[in-house]
């Protein structure tokens, strides 16, 4: 069965005047590529060239735009609710996605290299598939659990406890990552 590789660009970030809008658009568009990884270890008759454009899609995510959603909550996002007075299970939330990063992160790289590798020559073997989908998988999984934990119990609560002005300091290291005017 064919399935389309052809997508939607993911919309670059808005302004949503919260960090936490913000954040939560990192992650539909996380969940859009992740939704292209899928479609693309699927691509059963799948011309070259559509396959070499997701694939150079992917690594260009994947290498810089996960990379900034990733220091926005290491960088910016942790250590303002580190220096907050959180309940344990929160404060072990914080570390599990300190955690879930560095997993994810080396997910990460070894698909990237399959994905440049795609790039490069585009009709893959039919041995590659299935370790391609196996990664595709594990990296799908990981990402969900990850984003579920965040939605669900650090972004509430940072909305929550941060202070106005440490929300606005928060957007506006997020903003200048993307290159975004102040």
């Amino acid at each position: 069965m064919l399935v389309p590789l052809r997508f939607a660009t993911a919309a670059p970030p808005t302004d949503t005047g919260s960090p936490f809008g913000m954040l939560r658009e990192c992650h539909g568009r996380i969940r859009t590529f992740l939704a292209l990884a899928r479609r693309l270890v699927e691509a059963d008759g799948a011309r070259d060239a559509e396959v070499a454009d997701a694939a150079r899609s992917l690594v260009r995510y994947f290498t810089l735009g996960l990379g900034k959603h990733v220091a926005d909550e290491d960088l910016s996002l942790a250590p303002r609710l580190r220096a907050l007075p959180l309940p344990p299970e929160v404060r072990e939330a914080l570390g599990v996605m300190e955690a879930q990063h560095r997993v994810i992160d080396a997910r990460v790289d070894g698909l990237v290299a399959r994905w440049r590798q795609l790039e490069a020559s585009p009709t893959p073997r039919p041995t590659s598939l299935p370790a391609l989908r196996e990664d595709t998988d594990a990296l799908t999984l990981l990402m969900e659990e990850h984003l579920q934990l965040e939605e669900r119990v650090l972004f509430p609560v940072a909305e929550r406890l941060l202070a106005p002005r440490e929300q606005q300091a928060l957007r506006e290291e997020m903003r200048a990552r993307r290159g975004m005017m102040p």
